[in-house]
């Protein structure tokens, strides 16, 4: 899946993008015209345009069935990340180490997904994406990791959910996106603890049931083995977690 974001491609790649979309929405069939009309001609020219930067590519390229969409992590996109009753996570610490985050960037804002999702999936219907893999996330829904639930967070991605089913939009659930709550790192050691083996089971047993109506795809981490790779060995860039034996 391709990574969407409001106004992030910018020159050549931007165009490529739009007209990759546009071929694949339109089947990959080239429009036929009677010669009548500038805007007849100009979509001609356009769906040309695309068969040439993509090699003919169109979704008859694909087995019936195959998904096209996007994806995002909820650190990344969501913004709010110390309102409405959301916990740090790991990144919330890493981000306050002097020198690992570019410009001193934080995750307050970002694209504010929160506030503006809806515009987000329209964007992605009018784009011609069949899916959506959002995370979840952890200490949005858990605070402390576990124990007393965030309601004002189940809320949140309710309402995101709900507004890409209406759409059309399939969701895709992922549980981790390398955001554990901080809590657990603090009082654990990182994901090699069972404890918190058994916490995460308990924050994936409660989003099952809180949203397992709507959402019926689920991953339950990104990239494990470089997750894995990375819990157990320090690497620049990155919030390493993780004790160094289970616990």
């Amino acid at each position: 899946m391709a990574n969407a974001s409001r106004g992030r491609v910018g020159g050549g790649g931007r165009s490529s993008v739009l007209a990759l979309l546009l071929l694949l929405s339109a089947g990959g069939a080239r429009a036929s015209y009677d010669g009548e009309g500038e805007a007849a001609r100009a979509g001609a020219e356009e769906k040309e345009k695309a068969a040439a930067w993509t090699g003919g590519l169109s979704r008859r390229s694909f087995p019936k069935g195959f998904v096209f969409g996007t994806a995002a992590s909820a650190y990344q996109v969501e913004g709010m990340a110390h309102k409405d009753g959301r916990g740090p996570s790991i990144w919330d610490a890493f981000i306050k180490i002097p020198g690992e985050i570019a410009n001193n960037a934080t995750a307050d804002v970002t694209v504010d997904e929160y506030h503006r999702y809806k515009e987000d999936v329209n964007i992605m219907k009018n784009m011609g994406f069949d899916a959506y893999r959002f995370s979840i996330s952890w200490s949005r829904i858990f605070p402390n990791g576990t124990g007393e639930v965030n309601w004002k967070g189940v809320a949140y991605y309710n309402r995101l959910i709900n507004y890409m089913v209406k759409k059309g939009i399939t969701p895709y659930a992922n549980l981790y996106h390398y955001d554990l709550p901080e809590a657990l790192e603090v009082r654990y050691g990182g994901l090699l603890s069972r404890e918190v083996v058994r916490s995460f089971a308990d924050y994936a047993d409660f989003c099952f049931g809180a949203f397992g109506d709507r959402v019926k795809n689920w991953v339950w981490t990104t990239r494990a083995t470089s997750r894995w790779a990375r819990a157990c060995a320090t690497r620049p860039g990155w919030p390493t977690t993780g004790a160094t034996s289970p616990s």
